[in-house]
């Protein structure tokens, strides 16, 4: 079975494609149009890999939180191909993905993705275990809310655009804290939400054939867009 993923929420992009129990994959930082990019990437990572979206089986989609914008594109366009292709597909948690670059870290672990506005989406876990998933916090509330449910001297792990773009605010607020916090440095790779982490998060879904509906496949947002707001404010 090939199966083809994607994950485009946040400011980096990722394709993965697993074929043969190997598995590739192309990673691109600080993407600032996804709707003008993401089908040129598609085409040429296929190209690479001498396949045609007549051989995928599967596609694994980063269905959120993240960008509303870049999120819509990813789904008319990824639910356009499997409709057209007769291909199989399956959501996954981009914070779910996101966390699998620290997952082995022990103590406190925090996956966040910019939700600009002053805020990020968050998922909370201790040791391997998720304590808090999908959350719309503010800067301060995420500080306040790590204070809340760490102990003196935890071990602290943050990854994500929502770290990596605020990340001297994050870094000063924990090392200023009484509780001495251990705060692991990691380089930038972390900070992506990795298409490969997706279809291994997935695997155990297709090995049941537990595919999503594609029309009923829905985005994961944790608010409402500005446009959606707007509309509300004129009533």
């Amino acid at each position: 079975m090939k199966i083809l993923a994607f994950d485009t929420v946040s400011s980096s992009f990722s394709i993965a494609l697993k074929s043969d129990n190997s598995i590739t994959e192309t990673n691109k930082e600080n993407i600032k149009n996804h709707n003008s990019e993401l089908i040129p990437i598609l085409d040429d990572f296929l190209k690479e890999n001498k396949l045609s979206l007549d051989n995928i089986d599967c596609i694994v989609l980063g269905i959120g939180p993240g960008s509303f914008t870049s999120i819509r594109i990813a789904f008319a366009t990824i639910k356009s191909i499997c409709y057209a292709k007769n291909i199989k597909i399956i959501g996954v948690s981009s914070l779910e993905s996101l966390y699998q670059n620290i997952k082995s870290f022990d103590g406190l672990k925090l996956a966040l993705i910019e939700a600009r506005k002053g805020s990020v989406y968050a998922n909370i876990y201790k040791e391997d275990k998720k304590i808090k998933e999908n959350l719309d916090l503010t800067y301060n509330e995420l500080i306040e809310l790590i204070d809340s449910i760490s102990n003196k001297n935890e071990i602290i792990t943050l990854c994500g655009d929502g770290f990596s773009k605020n990340k001297e605010f994050f870094l000063e607020s924990l090392k200023n804290n009484s509780k001495n916090y251990k705060i692991n440095s990691l380089d930038n790779s972390f900070n992506i939400i990795k298409a490969s982490n997706s279809i291994l998060l997935s695997e155990s879904r297709i090995k049941l054939g537990d595919f999503d509906d594609i029309f009923s496949l829905a985005p994961l947002y944790l608010r409402k867009s500005e446009a959606e707001n707007k509309k509300a404010n004129l009533k």
